[in-house]
């Protein structure tokens, strides 16, 4: 009975073992919040150079900070021959030589405030009159 037991044990091991190698994890997202590829976590570029990305940024009163490339940064703190000047919600701003350069936290998002229309109900028309 116990060898029967150890049996089935290392059947389930084996089909457990089976079924890790086979999965994919090419379906698992990147975390964005992790330094891109080429940047160890010292922030030390490993690779080529890496386009600067920007993971997250931080409000808190009046401290702003930003994450670029794998290193907090802040207003005044210079990247890439420029320096900081503001952080937004969703913007760090870099000025350099070449002039004022936006970084988005989402390049590919673009945020629209829509207003809310003016009802056309007429000012005589009350609701909950009896």
């Amino acid at each position: 009975m116990a060898q029967h037991l150890g049996l089935r044990i290392r059947w389930i091991q084996a089909a457990l073992w089976a079924g890790i190698a086979t999965a994919s994890f090419a379906d698992i997202p990147r975390d964005p919040t992790q330094p891109p590829a080429g940047i160890d976590a010292a922030g030390a570029r490993t690779g080529p150079a890496a386009e600067t990305q920007i993971q997250s940024i931080t409000i808190s009163g009046r401290q702003r900070y930003a994450m670029i490339n794998g290193i907090i940064m802040k207003p005044g703190d210079v990247i890439n021959e420029g320096r900081i000047v503001k952080i937004t919600e969703n913007t760090v701003i870099v000025k350099s030589a070449s002039g004022l350069t936006a970084l988005k936290l989402f390049p590919n998002v673009d945020k629209h405030v829509h207003s809310h229309a003016k009802s056309t109900r007429p000012a005589s028309v009350h609701r909950n009159q009896r």
